[in-house]
């Protein structure tokens, strides 16, 4: 295995057995012959850890709940067309977004399984399994036939080397020494080459090499007795090494990457759009609908005073910012080919959003209701939110009936902390009995209470991208926190795609603005 081939764009990929489950890495020989009869890997980068874990929230009902499952609203495949002209540049624009945006940005050996129980799967498992049978029956032979053997270790100690920084000369020399082919391979031949002797070299050296996370694993290799098995456990554990050697080169440049990741973000992506036919065609139908949604607004207020913003019916900024924050109400089919970067973000942002809102509008429906008698509870509406927010969040209560199991377990915790002569009250227990209605009732996105939370946060939005925020809307205090740590993160993504398509953007309105006549008229 080459060291410069993790290096490279592409990186090497794990091998899967029948059920899917990732299975030991194979040597580079194996992978050659699993490519050529199984399915040709494309040439792409290393495939990207995701910015979030969660699955995005679905479109078939008003009320978006945490793991419902989403279409994919990418502009491009990714993963199925890498091979496509120009889009080389579109992962390496990603891959420097990724590096240079998240802080715990690591590469990872993320196999792209073919499906279980699938003639693929099959003809990939059955290679691998004959290639390591087929180790297994010549050394078996008498005298033992190490011809595969001879390859592997020529792949292991080419690996160890490529670990190697220039100023370790005297180990690379140990290396050399120790795993001289052209002398093994002559022991080999008069029969008195022990496998054993060679491997204890080769597991020691890993251990010099490794990160201090790995000696737990080069401790188990000593304990092998079956070659065949040592083998495939050496592979592994060499596989692992070569990313934990990748990131920490990554961790040293980062500083160097942030400085530059603007610029070379920015030459990716326009080598990438004079590549495509029709660039940049849904990021400019994006800002359409945006501006004639403004325009529509413009209609109904009075003009501006004289100022040089009266030059327009839709400033060139508030046309950008509006379309940035109505990515917040997640309706977006596809997203614009300038957020293809950011999508797993933005999607994180709004399912935080989500579960806030609604955590919200529980909470202000339910104190709308019973305020009278909760006001005399203290910490219960922060316990109470706590507990929504919770159910909301961990997928406690699912489907179309959610908000009906979140209000009878309102109206359980209301019951247990209210005393039981306040709770029997014929005011109270009437507000109780049609509380469970009015929460369902949220179920409706064009729920009044909805509604206005949706128009404060984009206010808030609007302030904080504005840089006038001077706290959250009330409407919105109970849930503060989760607001202003979700807008923080989602004015971090809007600043930093200016910053890279900025240009875009102002061609896209300059042309937008004779199309649809955004000035005024002279």
């Amino acid at each position: 295995m080459d060291e410069k081939a993790a290096d490279d764009d592409s990186i090497s990929r794990s091998s899967v057995d029948t059920q899917g489950t990732p299975s030991s890495p194979v040597p580079a020989s194996l992978k050659r012959v699993t490519d050529e009869t199984g399915r040709a890997p494309p040439n792409s980068p290393a495939k990207l850890p995701s910015s979030s874990s969660h699955p995005q929230p679905g479109q078939s009902s008003p009320v978006r709940i945490p793991g419902a499952a989403s279409p994919t609203r990418s502009p491009f495949d990714l993963r199925n067309s890498p091979e496509a002209v120009g889009m080389e540049r579109l992962q390496k624009m990603i891959l420097a977004h990724e590096i240079a945006l998240n802080d715990q940005f690591r590469l990872e050996n993320l196999a792209s399984p073919p499906p279980p129980n699938t003639m693929e799967a099959h003809i990939r498992e059955t290679i691998h399994q004959a290639f390591w049978d087929a180790l297994q029956t010549s050394l078996n032979e008498i005298p033992p036939n190490y011809s595969h053997a001879l390859i592997l270790l020529e792949e292991i100690r080419e690996t160890l080397l490529s670990f190697l920084p220039r100023s370790q000369n005297s180990l690379s020399e140990l290396i050399k020494s120790n795993l001289d082919m052209a002398h093994i391979r002559e022991r080999a031949e008069l029969g008195v080459l022990d496998i054993k002797e060679v491997a204890g070299f080769i597991i020691e050296t890993m251990g010099k090499l490794c990160a201090p996370a790995r000696d737990e694993e080069i401790r188990k290799l000593s304990t092998i007795d079956d070659t065949v098995e040592l083998f495939k456990e050496v592979f592994r554990v060499l596989e692992e090494m070569k990313f934990d050697m990748l990131n920490f080169t990554l961790s040293q440049v980062k500083p160097i990457i942030d400085q530059h990741a603007v610029e070379y973000e920015q030459q990716m992506f326009d080598e990438f759009l004079a590549t495509q036919p029709d660039p940049l065609h849904i990021t400019k139908e994006w800002l359409r609908e945006t501006a004639r949604e403004l325009l529509r607004e413009a209609e109904t207020q009075p003009p501006p005073q004289s100022t040089s913003q009266s030059l327009w019916k839709v400033t060139p900024t508030r046309l950008l910012r509006t379309a940035f924050l109505n990515l917040l109400d997640g309706h977006l089919e596809v997203y614009p080919e300038t957020l293809v970067a950011d999508i797993a973000r933005i999607e994180a942002v709004q399912l935080q959003l989500d579960i806030a809102l609604l955590t919200a509008a529980v909470i202000l429906v339910t104190w709308n209701n019973l305020g009278s008698f909760l006001g005399r509870l203290a910490d219960f509406k922060s316990k109470l939110k706590e507990e929504v927010r919770i159910l909301l969040e961990t997928h406690a209560v699912r489907g179309d009936d959610t908000l009906g199991q979140i209000a009878e377990h309102i109206v359980e915790q209301v019951k247990k902390a209210l005393p039981e002569n306040v709770a029997g009250e014929s005011h109270c227990a009437t507000a109780l009995a049609g509380l469970k209605e009015q929460i369902v009732a949220l179920t409706n996105a064009d729920h009044a209470v909805r509604q206005l939370l949706v128009k404060r946060l984009k206010e808030f939005g609007t302030a904080i991208l504005t840089s006038t925020a001077r706290g959250v809307p009330p409407a919105l205090a109970v849930v503060e926190n989760e607001v202003t740590h979700a807008i923080g993160m989602f004015a971090k993504i809007v600043s930093r795609n200016q910053m890279v398509f900025g240009k875009h953007y102002t061609r896209i309105i300059s042309q937008l603005a004779d199309e649809l006549h955004l000035r005024q008229a002279s």
